[in-house]
């Protein structure tokens, strides 16, 4: 049993050093994404640390679910699990979180300028993304939603 949790381990040793950038990609987009909501709360005078608490817990989510999706993408190639197909999960998942990152930033962006509001403000639809400026909008009423 040892011997198999040791091999075990260094396959998903070998697979995150293998994937190492990727996953350092996308730590650097929640890292932004928490800097932006960071600066948009404390510009819009409305920073709770009860908020942040609770944003954290959704990015560390992120990361719990890349760290269970690497282990299962090291797991498909086991020969008891025999999946005849390399299927790049990890990647997928990956590139999905750093397009929701990616997303949050723009539109936090939008919220601090008016100028990337106007670029970009028309492709999010909804009254909670407008310009932190104009006095209508409340980013911490927005997750509360």
């Amino acid at each position: 049993m040892q011997i198999y949790i040791d091999s075990l381990i260094e396959s998903i040793q070998s697979f995150m050093l293998a994937h190492m950038t990727l996953f350092i990609v996308v730590c650097v987009f929640i890292f932004l994404d928490i800097i932006s909501g960071l600066i948009i709360a404390f510009v819009g005078g409305e920073y709770s640390s009860r908020y942040f608490r609770k944003g954290l817990g959704h990015k560390l989510s992120y990361v719990l679910v890349m760290c269970a999706v690497a282990i299962v993408q090291v797991a498909m190639f086991d020969s008891q699990f025999d999946v005849p197909f390399d299927f790049p999960l990890f990647a997928i998942v990956c590139g999905f979180i750093i397009l929701l990152e990616f997303t949050s930033i723009v539109e936090n962006a939008c919220k601090l300028n008016p100028e990337l509001d106007k670029l970009f403000g028309k492709y999010f639809n909804n009254d909670d993304y407008k310009y932190l400026g104009d006095g209508t909008n409340n980013v911490i009423g927005f997750y509360e939603k």
